[in-house]
């Protein structure tokens, strides 16, 4: 490893100026036999520029050196290789456009979504759902312990829906940290997850982490969704939506707009058929009065 650094500062502080083209550059590889490209400044400086400008042509040949060359000259190969795939990534997340609200419009009027238990999804929940769809198609796919992997690998293909798939699935699962590859995508995150949450049965697994994080993180769209939520059939997802309501706006999470329409939404609740969730919202809303 050492070696590998030495010689990568040296080929970057030292060649910089003399930089030749990629063309070049894989004309310089060329030349030598299989298994015999020598560990040079000129080498190094060439296998450098190949990931640093090359397109995707020079990729079979960097991963030959990888695989048939010395341990210093596949150091070089991979840390090239490792550039190519990251300039690729960025290349294809910053082409990624995501649904507008005329793209969400026009699928609404062809789709009627519904929750996990087949129930009447609102305005404000369907919203969410067509986006999220939009992003990802009609399926999520099966969890990969590999995910990040994999995703990475979608990603260099230019594969952009199959890595997000990865990606939340891992989020479905309980990996969080893969909130932040989605959201490299320019996606609106918090529409995302409340699609993402929206389509989890309360019972999920990940349903009230997925909840925390958009309590810790949402703004008024959180709140309208879980409105809609606290009207929902079940008891149980009802009285999950008022508290985390309630949670948003002790943490002073919401303008005063935001707080508002929430607290409209405990004080109807007080008329809740269910004695739990009418308990529930009554006290919520004598703590919220304390503070």
């Amino acid at each position: 490893m050492t070696v590998f650094i030495a010689i990568a500062l040296f080929a970057l502080n030292g060649f910089a100026t003399t930089a030749p083209p990629t063309d070049e550059a894989a004309t310089l590889l060329s030349r030598f036999p299989i298994g015999a490209l020598p560990n040079t400044p000129g080498v190094v400086q060439a296998i450098g520029i190949l990931g640093a400008s090359g397109d995707p042509e020079i990729v079979p040949l960097l991963e030959s050196l990888v695989a048939e060359e010395g341990p210093a000259v596949q150091a070089c190969a991979r840390h090239a290789l490792g550039n190519f795939h990251d300039r690729a990534r960025l290349s294809f997340r910053d082409a990624f456009r995501p649904p507008g609200p005329a793209e969400v419009g026009a699928w609404l009027g062809q789709n009627n979504p519904v929750g996990p238990h087949h129930e009447k999804l609102q305005r404000h929940e369907r919203w969410a759902v067509a986006y999220t769809s939009l992003i990802l198609g009609d399926t999520v796919g099966p969890f990969d312990a590999a995910w990040k992997t994999k995703g990475a690998i979608a990603e260099a293909k230019g594969d952009t829906q199959t890595a997000l798939r990865q990606y939340t699935s891992a989020v479905v699962n309980g990996h969080f940290d893969a909130i932040s590859d989605i959201r490299a995508f320019d996606i609106n995150i918090e529409s995302f997850l409340l699609g993402l949450l929206t389509a989890l049965p309360p019972s999920h697994p990940t349903h009230d982490a997925l909840l925390d994080w958009l309590v810790t993180h949402g703004t008024i769209k959180t709140t309208r969704v879980l409105a809609e939520r606290a009207i929902h059939k079940e008891a149980t997802e009802r009285a999950k939506s008022l508290e985390a309501m309630g949670r948003m706006i002790q943490a002073g999470k919401l303008n005063p707009r935001g707080e508002s329409f929430a607290r409209r939404r405990l004080e109807l609740s007080l008329e809740d058929p269910n004695d739990d969730v009418r308990i529930f919202a009554q006290t919520t809303l004598l703590e919220l009065s304390e503070h």
